[in-house]
């Protein structure tokens, strides 16, 4: 079996495992909506692997070009919205939602498919950050909620789930999800040695700064708990799929790629970026709190978001994922923010 083979064999099986997860984890309505969800959910892991995997993505591009890749985008698009509608979505109330947060950032992306090689560094970098920007407050979900209420407690995944699948459809086909100045970092989702390294690296340093800092400015409390194996695990597998994976293909994937692309040429020290798009990231928790203590987690997540870019830019990817991943994780497991 060929590499490419291999790649979409092991793909369609983690598929399924993480596609009937979620059936068993929560109730929907009906058994119609139950099947609707988890063949949605394997579609949407299956796009966002293929093309995350650099072998698999390398084979897709040579047996589909820009103009057919945009047509899958399109249906990526436009499919979901006719299901929701069948299922029971109010268009009156949700086509503002659609056109601004989906059909928006999705037709930019799509100029960005079709005319890749022909856009200026500049004017690709400008569009590129605002798809990256209308996706995430796409997926950040408080503006977004009402698409998938038809399938109740699946409505954050799923909305997850499908953002990530029309960002690498549109942006991981046209570029690859790559640090450009080190084109051997382009591991895309590929677990590595070096992705666990600097996963290790960036969330001891990371945790080493935040925990302390947390607790000694009252924003963070010391409450380790013990939900069981199979919730820790399960916990562990929804941040790496459901957080992780959206957070850092918009922040580290999409703007720190295209920052770095964009600004190194021109003599900028390489910390700007790095700092800039962290500092980004960290804005983006600014109402996820009291007002009290919205300084301490845009600072906080800011400094996190400087492990997570440190990781791209040693692993690709899969390491600002497991960083991420692995920061979240154990601060749900021994932490509890002030509320």
């Amino acid at each position: 079996m060929d590499p490419p083979s291999r790649s979409y064999l092991l793909i369609c099986i983690t598929g399924i495992f993480v596609s009937l997860i979620p059936l068993f984890l929560t109730d929907q309505p009906s058994i119609l909506k139950s099947i609707v969800s988890t063949i949605l959910m394997f579609i949407w892991y299956c796009s966002i692997f293929i093309l995350g995997v650099p072998q698999s993505r390398t084979h897709v591009r040579n047996i589909i070009k820009s103009e057919m890749m945009l047509f899958f985008l399109l249906a990526n698009l436009l499919i979901p919205n006719f299901i929701l509608l069948m299922l029971g979505l109010s268009f009156s109330s949700s086509i503002g939602i659609i056109l601004l947060w989906y059909v928006l950032p999705t037709l930019i992306l799509s100029i960005v498919v079709i005319r890749h090689d022909r856009l200026s560094p500049h004017l690709r970098f400008l569009l590129t950050s605002v798809v990256a920007v209308l996706f995430w407050i796409g997926f950040d979900h408080r503006y977004t909620m009402p698409l998938f209420d038809v399938f109740n407690d699946l409505s954050y995944i799923l909305n997850g789930f499908w953002i990530a699948s029309l960002m690498m459809m549109g942006y991981g086909y046209t570029y690859g999800i790559t640090y450009h100045q080190d084109e051997n970092t382009d591991r895309g989702l590929v677990p590595t040695r070096t992705g666990l390294i600097a996963a290790q690296k960036g969330s001891l340093a990371a945790s080493l700064i935040i925990i302390p800092a947390g607790i000694l400015t009252g924003f963070l409390s010391w409450n380790p708990t013990w939900p069981g194996i199979t919730d820790v695990i399960v916990g562990f597998i929804g941040i790496y799929l459901t957080i992780a994976l959206q957070e850092e293909l918009v922040f580290r994937g999409i703007l720190l790629n295209e920052f770095d692309t964009f600004a190194l040429p021109k003599n900028i020290d390489a910390l700007i970026p790095l700092v800039v798009t962290s500092f980004a990231f960290g804005l983006t928790h600014w109402n996820n709190e009291t007002p009290a203590y919205v300084p301490h987690y845009i600072i906080l997540a800011t400094i996190a978001g400087l492990a997570y870019g440190w990781a791209y830019r040693k692993s690709g990817l899969f390491g600002s994922m497991l960083t991420h991943t692995l920061i979240d994780w154990i601060w749900s497991l021994v932490l509890q923010r002030i509320q």
